[in-house]
């Protein structure tokens, strides 16, 4: 039987039957629809004739409440007459309630939903909600129409806003970039962020999360970052860093980007040509005079650094500290006498797992035993954690069920491992705060290794402490992280000569090119209220602090009263005088104290302000690409790219800018 079609949204429609079309009578619309169902009728007058669509609703609200009373609405459509004896809303329900809002902070609202929420546009039509928002702009006299379709489309232009505003914000700056790969649903996303200081403060700003349609190689990974950068009217040398994995293609792209074509400060366009060796000619082809420099490339790191006397910009290539960490972790439990305990280890959780054994750890209130992900040692270190809590009942159990036995020599290896991981497992946690700079971590990395090596002497312990001195290699051995720990008050002491060479030169070839670059471009600025920090440690002396205090003591021996350089125009000067002022304490705050220093030693605040903005980790990438499990789900796995590239875009700078 036929069900009786009564929505009374169908009196806005003329139908035909003969060819089964439905014809919009709304104010001369003749918009022709195909078919007669009633929810497709509804979504055109709510698009296109909000009046009438508003109208349609106080209707409809009126008769399901059976308060209507005889004769027509505006339109002339009849209501039905309301029935003596039929029951009436309670008078609680039809109080009025004055709500203070605007038509932008709806909107906002809804966009919040959708973006930083991580709801689904769909959520928008849905019933429940239109009953709350509906009356809102029935309210403000509807003016206003909020639905899935329009929304997307503020989506799409507040991520134009937020990309308008980062561009403004990165005029004359130079800036570090952060770069990493993820995959979800069979979708591989490019995640570039971007940092730098402003007012004692690490700034972060997402810049894009990118689909990638191609191979994941070194070229194809530069040739995106390229067109994020132009998004965002950044030149090439405003980009002073970035900072990468550990992979070969993540590498491999730094490299070719810092073989793009730059300006030279002071020339006009510029073009390397490679002679195959590590040797570069650099021609001004514009200028009158047939000039050419030759670029000497050193690789440190993997990456290409540039030393020339002229003012040249160079790009450097950051290794990500907490993914630096975890390989050097990884290599220690790879070992074989290790792995084959874990793996054991591991056996035991999944035996331990069994339904009939797991009624008896309910029984008893014990903990439900945990399997790792192999590749992530952190979960291998939580999996070992919780097998030692259930020790005492396997050994019980072991009685009964010999699968369950475990020798006690393998009980002792495990609970060394569990011990041994502590340093590295606190370390990793340090890592993920926002506000990191370099310094921070040379400092998280010390304790690490100074706390790894007080460790009873055993063999995963010798082992993974070689397995940290190995890795950190590529870590320190890097320009910028010498002359970022030169301008850490706190552990400048730590260098050697060489170093201190090597990262004052550096800081002079970066002065030289911010002077060029504020010939060329203004630079942000960068006044702010000072900020203060503590300037000691906290508590009684670790190890770290008997480490520097030791340098201390050893650098004041050769060093007779400190003399302040004179106020010149060489930046050297101001350099070599770090190295003779009083160290900071431990835990203070290097971007406050340099906050505190702008007035004084502008110069090195400048240079500060570059070098410590520098990223030690890939965190904020991988935090955002945590975001994207709430935005491309199962349920909206075939979203566009551009979509889920302006949510991100909105969620991930509202997270960081809160």
């Amino acid at each position: 039987m036929v069900r009786n079609k009564i929505s009374q949204i169908r009196q806005f429609f003329e139908y035909k039957l003969s060819d089964e079309t439905s014809t919009c009578l709304i104010e001369g619309c003749k918009k022709v629809l195909s078919g007669n169902h009633a929810s497709n009728l509804e979504r055109h007058v709510k698009r296109h004739h909000l009046k009438a669509y508003t109208e349609y609703l106080e209707r409809k609200e009126v008769h399901i409440l059976g308060t209507s009373t005889a004769g027509a609405g505006s339109s002339g459509i009849p209501m039905k007459k309301f029935k003596p004896g039929q029951s009436t809303l309670d008078s609680t329900f039809l109080k009025t309630v004055k709500v203070k809002i605007d038509s932008n902070t709806l909107i906002a609202a809804c966009l919040e939903l959708v973006t930083v929420n991580g709801r689904p546009f769909k959520l928008i039509e849905d019933s429940g909600f239109r009953k709350i928002i509906d009356p809102l702009i029935h309210g403000m006299g509807g003016k206003i129409s909020i639905n899935a379709e329009n929304i997307r489309n503020k989506v799409a232009e507040l991520a134009q806003k937020i990309r308008n505003d980062v561009t403004n914000e990165v005029k004359g700056r130079l800036i570090s970039l952060k770069i990493d790969i993820a995959t979800r649903l069979e979708r591989s996303i490019l995640g570039v962020n971007m940092q730098f200081v402003k007012e004692g403060k690490i700034v972060l700003r997402t810049l894009a999360m990118k689909e990638i349609t191609h191979r994941h190689t070194g070229s194809h990974i530069k040739g995106m970052r390229l067109e994020v950068v132009k998004q965002y009217d950044i030149q090439l040398d405003q980009i002073y860093s970035v900072t990468t994995d550990n992979g070969a293609n993540m590498i491999k792209s730094v490299q070719l980007l810092a073989q793009e074509e730059i300006p030279i400060a002071g020339t006009s366009q510029c073009w390397w040509e490679s002679s195959g060796d590590d040797e570069v000619d650099v021609s001004d082809n514009d200028s009158d005079s047939s000039t050419t420099y030759k670029i000497y490339i050193e690789l440190i790191d993997n990456t290409c650094l540039f030393d020339t006397p002229v003012q040249h910009p160079k790009l450097h290539g950051i290794r990500c500290a907490a993914h630096t960490l975890q390989l050097a972790v990884e290599d220690a439990v790879k070992q074989g006498g290790i792995l084959s305990i874990i793996t054991k280890a591991r056996e035991l959780c999944k035996k331990l797992r069994n339904p009939s054994i797991m009624v008896i750890l309910k029984k008893f209130h014990l903990n439900k035993p945990l399997l790792d992900c192999p590749t992530r040692w952190h979960s291998t270190c939580n999996m070992l954690e919780r097998l030692l809590s259930l020790k005492e009942f396997c050994e019980e159990m072991a009685a009964s069920n010999d699968s369950l036995h475990f020798p006690a020599s393998d009980w002792q290896i495990v609970a060394e491992i569990v011990q041994a991981l502590q340093p590295s497992k606190i370390a990793t946690k340090s890592l993920q705060s926002e506000q990191l700079t370099l310094g921070d971590f040379y400092g998280i990395w010390l304790r690490c290794k100074l706390e790894t090596s007080k460790l009873k002497i055993t063999q995963f312990s010798e082992v993974l402490l070689a397995a940290l001195k190995k890795r950190e290699k590529s870590l320190l051995q890097n320009d910028i992280f010498k002359a970022c720990v030169y301008l850490d008050p706190r552990y400048n002491l730590l260098l050697g000569d060489a170093d201190q060479t090597t990262a004052k030169r550096h800081l002079q070839e970066l002065w030289n090119h911010l002077q060029a670059l504020s010939t060329s471009k203004p630079l942000p600025d960068s006044t702010s209220d000072e900020q203060n920090t503590s300037s000691g440690s906290s508590g009684a002396d670790d190890d770290l602090d008997l480490l520097l205090k030791a340098h201390e003591s050893q650098k004041m021996k050769g060093q007779g009263k400190i003399l302040q350089p004179k106020r010149t125009k060489v930046i050297g000067s101001y350099l070599d005088s770090l190295v003779l002022e009083p160290r900071l304490g431990k835990n203070a705050s290097v971007l406050a104290y340099w906050e505190k220093e702008k007035e004084v030693r502008p110069e090195l605040y400048r240079l500060a302000s570059v070098v410590m903005g520098v990223p030690a980790t890939q965190v904020s990438v991988e935090r955002a690409f945590s975001c994207l499990k709430f935005v491309l789900s199962p349920q909206r796995g075939n979203m566009k790219d551009t979509v889920i590239e302006d949510i991100l875009l909105i969620k991930m700078n509202h997270m960081f800018n809160k």
